[in-house]
């Protein structure tokens, strides 16, 4: 009995690392040109939609995910950083602060603290802010209760993402979070 029981921590590693290796592998790699030319390599898991689009106004790049279940949208934008100002903790609160104050007029949380996003490469944070209009109510086809907000920055460039949700605790939701934080990097890197 007690090899049995001995084996089961082993068997379960064994079991997790495959189900994770096969998530990796289940992810495609997307190549991505953000302004000036940059090349980006993005993960579009399995099954995901995925749609590159500019901002007819104002040209600047951005990359939609749609889960499968159509839970989870994650949108993205590209922003030039030439004097890196973004890059350090100073300007990417100072950007935070201008881009979550839209949020937070009509959110639930009043106050509350960003989160590292602990990325691959540079800085980030985020928020979630739960929309006070929805709150109790049926939600309308096509709007979600939850948006997750927030700032990857790295040398010379950002990313605005938004990360729509009805739930900050599904398996997709987490990871629509791991394509900002890693996969969604320098070409060739």
């Amino acid at each position: 009995m007690r090899s049995t029981e001995a084996g089961r921590p082993s068997r379960l590693l064994l079991a997790l690392s495959l189900l994770l290796g096969a998530g990796a592998v289940r992810a495609e790699e997307r190549p991505v040109e953000i302004h000036g030319g940059r090349k980006l390599s993005v993960q579009v898991p399995k099954d995901w939609r995925f749609e590159e689009v500019r901002d007819p106004k104002s040209g600047i790049p951005a990359l939609r995910w749609l889960d499968p279940s159509g839970e989870i949208r994650l949108d993205v934008s590209f922003f030039p950083d030439a004097n890196g100002w973004v890059s350090t903790r100073e300007g990417l609160d100072a950007e935070m602060e201008k881009i979550f104050a839209f949020y937070r007029d009509g959110a639930v949380e009043k106050e509350k603290k960003a989160v590292n996003l602990k990325p691959a490469s540079g800085i980030g944070a985020y928020m979630s802010f739960t929309d006070q209009s929805l709150v109790g109510k049926k939600l309308p086809a096509g709007e979600r209760l939850i948006s997750t907000t927030g700032i990857r920055s790295w040398k010379g460039a950002y990313l605005v993402f938004t990360l729509l949700s009805n739930t900050r605790d599904s398996a997709a939701y987490r990871q629509a979070l791991e394509i900002v934080r890693s996969g969604v990097k320098e070409a060739g890197r």
